[in-house]
């Protein structure tokens, strides 16, 4: 009987060679670092991923191009686009959290990933009325979905996490391809509509993901490198407003304070992960972690193009900043201060009064200077001290509230569930 088993089963084998080999395919041989102790860092895979996302961030600010009152409309679009490449980033790097074999496959796999999301770059531009936006999250989200599918055909203990994200993902994918179909003014509604699906799926299986550990060091990480690809695209911006070969003393001067802005940004934010602050208790799944910082990357993006043409108006002596510029500069930089707070509530539970009375006082500060400074330079110095003094004092802040003991608090042992 058993005999007659085997061959029934190498018969079947035989008669479908093809299923045999896609099953071996689909299936990860090795434990990933989703269920490893200790220290993790990023890949070299994940790094190249990273290089290519900056490519499609810089394509993203783009769009709202060199006029220094760009209409609203292009505002929202931008804002629109940059919180969908956020979302690609943050829903890849949570698979690479858990699960990433680091195996010839998946390397194909986010190799072409990588590739759309060059392809969402190229046609970040023409949306929606171009097809390479919609062609290219197709692929980066087909190539998402065959490594859930991998998940699910080798991990028996994380196949309901798998099946959270194929269910999800899967109908927004089926959206984004019916897009292809109908008229470009429509695209739009079944873009939303599938990344409805998407967050629903995700909320439905909370507690499921909650039950899948996530790595404590790996994670918050990750997202910091996010910010500090921000910056880099910040920086670039505002160095391409600089003219070359020979530039004025203040050009040089306005790029100079564009400078000092981000590196209290990164200041602020480096402190934050070097407080020694319980991110590894307080992670759990990760989810509300990563949505908290959606926020900041956008102050940033938003920051990066508003000091470059605060820059060229300055290069330009220009006598007034235009009102969209001070209002943009200042919603950059008053985001980015409340996200600060959101964080440390969530990690803390309860807010130190010396950051609240910083906070609320740079708000008040740098909504004053927005509505009530008009000149570029002006505006610009005054930005400028008040993020220096927010920084210093945030800074202090945060060193008596974390353990002070270590620089490297959260690389800790993840989280089981």
């Amino acid at each position: 009987m058993a005999e007659d088993d085997a061959g029934t089963g190498a018969a079947r084998k035989r008669r479908h060679p093809g299923l045999s080999g896609i099953a071996h395919l689909l299936r990860i041989a090795t434990e990933g670092p989703a269920g490893q102790g200790g220290e993790r860092h990023a890949t070299w895979l994940e790094l190249f991923f990273d290089l290519v996302f900056a490519l499609l961030l810089t394509s993203v600010a783009a769009r709202l191009g060199d006029p220094a009152e760009p209409s609203l409309n292009r505002l929202a679009s931008t804002f629109a686009i940059f919180l969908l490449a956020e979302w690609i980033w943050y829903t890849q790097a949570f698979y690479d959290n858990r699960f990433d074999p680091d195996d010839t496959p998946h390397r194909i796999l986010v190799l072409t990933a990588a590739a759309g999301v060059g392809v969402l770059g190229l046609g970040a531009h023409d949306v929606p009325d171009g097809l390479l936006f919609p062609l290219g999250y197709l692929a980066v989200r087909a190539m998402l979905l065959l490594m859930y599918l991998r998940v699910l055909a080798s991990r028996p203990g994380s196949r309901q996490v798998a099946g959270v994200y194929l269910t999800g993902f899967g109908f927004g994918w089926l959206c984004w391809l019916g897009s292809l179909a109908v008229d470009p003014a429509v695209r739009p509604v079944l873009w939303i509509t599938g990344l409805v699906g998407e967050f629903a799926a995700l909320w439905l299986g909370r507690r499921w993901l909650a039950r899948s550990p996530v790595h404590a060091g790996h994670l918050p990480e990750r997202i910091g490198q996010l910010l500090i690809i921000l910056l880099g695209a910040m920086l670039t911006t505002v160095l391409g407003r600089v003219p070359l070969p020979d530039p004025p003393v203040r050009a040089l001067l306005a790029a100079a304070a564009a400078f000092v802005v981000s590196v209290c940004f990164w200041w602020t934010y480096t402190s934050f992960l070097a407080a020694g602050l319980p991110i590894r208790r307080r992670l759990g799944s990760g989810q509300v972690y990563g949505l908290i910082h959606v926020p900041a990357g956008i102050a940033v993006l938003f920051l990066g193009w508003t000091s470059g043409q605060v820059v060229a108006q300055i290069t330009q002596d220009a006598g007034r900043l235009p009102g969209i510029l001070r209002a943009v500069l200042a919603g950059s930089l008053v985001i980015w201060m409340l996200t600060g707070v959101v964080l440390q509530w969530f990690l803390l539970g309860a807010v130190p009064r010396a950051r609240a009375v910083a906070t609320a006082l740079g708000v008040v500060l740098v909504a004053g200077v927005a509505a009530g400074s008009v000149v570029p330079a002006v505006t610009l110095a005054l930005t400028t001290a008040i993020m220096i003094g927010y920084s210093i004092t945030v800074n202090a802040q945060l060193a008596r509230s974390g353990t002070g003991n270590t620089g490297h608090p959260t690389s800790a042992q993840p989280e089981t569930p």
